[in-house]
Parts: C-alpha cells; structure tokens; sequence
C-alpha cells in the first residue's frame, strides 16, 4: 500500500469523509494533486497510524477466527494483551465494568478456561502463530 491509499484509506474511516465525497465526488479524481500539499510529516503519520491500524484489525480478526470471538470480544483481548485493566478498559469504551467482565466471562466460557493469564497465553499463541 502506497502513501496515496493510506492517505485515502485514513480519510474512509472517518464517518464524514462519505458525506464529503457526496458533495465533492471529483475529490478522488484530484487526490494526487491533493498529496502534493500535505506535508510529508503528516503522511509519515498516516502512514504510521493506518500500518498499526491494519496491524491490530488483522490481530482482532485472528483472534475472532482461532477463539471464535465477537469483534469487542477480540478486541477485549487485544486490550488485556496489551496490559490493560479492565477498569481502564471500560473507560476506554465508555462501558460499566460489570460489561467488560461479563464479555471476559464469555471469552473464558468458549475457550474453556477460568483465568486471565490463561487467555492471556492462548491469545499470544494465537497472535504469534
């Protein structure tokens, strides 16, 4: 993926990009003379920010696939991988921490096992293999 597509691809995950191409349907006709006025430090950051965001939706998508996961459920591990609390967790998505201990419940009920470094290891397994 080129520095266009990421730029093209940080602009699609905004929600009011769809909006901006409905009243300006040329803007992807004229993206490359559009890349020639953004900085090169900004697309060195987008370039950044969309490698790591692939990287952590393939990462959710694995371990949806290999734990048989919902989407906030992977993305419940990903955090805790990462050594989040749940507290945190739960501020992080605006959710009470009873939500977050009953999606880790389910995480533990499917894939067998009754502690966090359990799944913790199975998911670094998963994510490493």
């Amino acid at each position: 993926m080129d520095r266009r597509d990421h730029v093209v691809s940080f602009l699609e995950r905004t929600f009011t990009f769809q909006d901006y191409l409905k009243l300006y349907p040329s803007f992807m006709d004229r993206i490359d003379a559009i890349m020639t006025y953004i900085p090169d430090d900004l697309k060195d950051a987008i370039d950044q920010y969309i490698t790591v965001l692939e990287s952590s939706e393939g990462n959710n998508r694995r371990l949806q696939t290999a734990l048989d996961l919902t989407q906030a459920e992977a993305s419940l591990v990903l955090l805790l991988v990462n050594g989040d609390s749940l507290a945190d967790i739960a501020t992080k998505r605006g959710v009470s921490r009873h939500t977050v201990r009953n999606q880790l419940q389910n995480i533990y009920q499917k894939n067998h096992i009754n502690r966090l470094p359990a799944l913790i290891n199975l998911a670094t397994k998963t994510l490493s293999a």
